[in-house]
């Protein structure tokens, strides 16, 4: 890790950290992010969940998956309660 990748990610962190607060963003959240920007600005090497699957953006904690259940996303029912208007836009 070299020290030049570590002034990126502290920079870029304090940047997105300061969006995630303005928007009120879950802050448990907060390290799976730190470990995003680490990795994207190549400060760390990212410890992927397999090992033939090398993404250029590897989000830690995602799953990879064809299909997810919809409801384990909160907002899918009030996007599938208002299917009609969207339609209508």
């Amino acid at each position: 890790m070299s020290l030049i990748g570590e002034i990126k990610a502290a920079y870029l962190w304090q940047n997105v950290k300061r969006s995630l607060r303005s928007v009120g963003a879950d802050p448990s959240s907060e390290e799976r992010l730190r470990s995003f920007v680490r990795n994207g600005v190549s400060a760390t090497e990212p410890l992927f969940a397999d090992p033939h699957q090398r993404p250029a953006s590897y989000f830690p904690g995602l799953t990879a998956s064809p299909w997810h259940d919809p409801d384990e996303f909160p907002w899918h029912s009030r996007l599938k309660a208002a299917h009609l208007e969207i339609r209508r836009e």
